[in-house]
């Protein structure tokens, strides 16, 4: 599984450097678990699955 966070921020306002944050704390999590859910629905085999 390949997984791409495009991050678009300006330096001006703290609200670009929120948005930096935001992008690394989804990259964590996806890295810790989002692959383990994607194996457990797939392997789950019940409606909604993934193929």
């Amino acid at each position: 599984m390949k997984l791409a966070i495009v991050i678009l921020a300006g330096t001006e306002s703290h609200e670009g450097l929120g948005r930096i944050v935001n992008g690394l704390e989804a990259a964590k999590e996806a890295k810790e678990h989002g692959v383990y859910w994607t194996q457990e629905l797939r392997h789950s085999g019940g409606q909604g699955s993934v193929q």
